[in-house]
């Protein structure tokens, strides 16, 4: 999708997202970017995973480094895209856990939905017509 080939691993409230830019897109396959994802604390935390060791540096207060990784803008999306497909994939994790979620995760874009799962107070406020997701 987009020039990218996505990979989402979801287990619980973790998951693995691969980003890796498509030669079919591009011309030539570029490095390949592994996010991790994890609900604690009724919170997203993301972190970039440093590959090949097992260390991964904690991005959740970070969210444009996503935009970067999949090359979208901070605004919505258009269905179909990678990163429509990417909030909505944050959005199943974080709603799963009952943790607060956009409405619409397309609507806000992949890095105001992991931003305001990163931080609920922020997402209220980014999409006040969606409700918290908590009993």
């Amino acid at each position: 999708m987009d020039g990218h080939l996505l990979t989402w691993d979801m287990s619980d409230e973790f998951a693995a997202l691969t980003v890796q830019p498509s030669h079919r897109y591009t011309g030539s396959e570029g490095p390949t970017t592994t996010f991790h994802l994890a609900v604690r604390d009724d919170r997203l935390w993301m972190g970039l995973a440093l590959l090949p060791t097992s260390r991964t540096v904690d991005l959740s207060l970070q969210p444009g480094v996503l935009g970067q990784v999949l090359s979208v803008g901070t605004g919505p999306t258009a269905p179909g895209t990678a990163g429509a497909t990417v909030a909505g994939w944050v959005a199943g994790l974080v709603g799963a856990s009952r943790s607060w979620r956009p409405a619409d995760p397309a609507g806000l874009g992949p890095v105001a939905t992991v931003g305001g799962a990163a931080l609920p107070l922020l997402g209220s406020a980014q999409s006040p017509s969606a409700p918290c997701r908590r009993p």
